[in-house]
């Protein structure tokens, strides 16, 4: 079966994010339990970041990834320009 990969734009897919985020960072220590079980942050609703999920589009998906695009033109900066982190 192969592997597919797509930005997370629709409400759902990034719900997918989140909650594989959380169940990973939850995993490997760095956060403490949520019981809503998701995790976001400020960067998740600037403009020049964008979620990505990989696996099967109708199944549990595999992986996710997210990218910070920095296009100055744009007014696409690195730095964070939203509130600080909030799970």
């Amino acid at each position: 079966m192969a592997t597919d990969h797509w930005i997370a734009r629709t409400e759902r897919d990034r719900e997918r994010v989140f909650r594989l985020r959380y169940e990973c960072y939850l995993n490997k220590g760095p956060i403490p339990f949520n019981p809503g079980e998701r995790f976001r942050d400020a960067f998740n609703d600037e403009p020049n970041c964008f979620s990505f999920l990989m696996g099967q589009p109708e199944g549990a998906p595999a992986a996710t990834v997210r990218i910070t695009v920095v296009r100055p033109e744009a007014g696409w900066h690195g730095e964070m320009t939203g509130n600080s982190l909030a799970c």
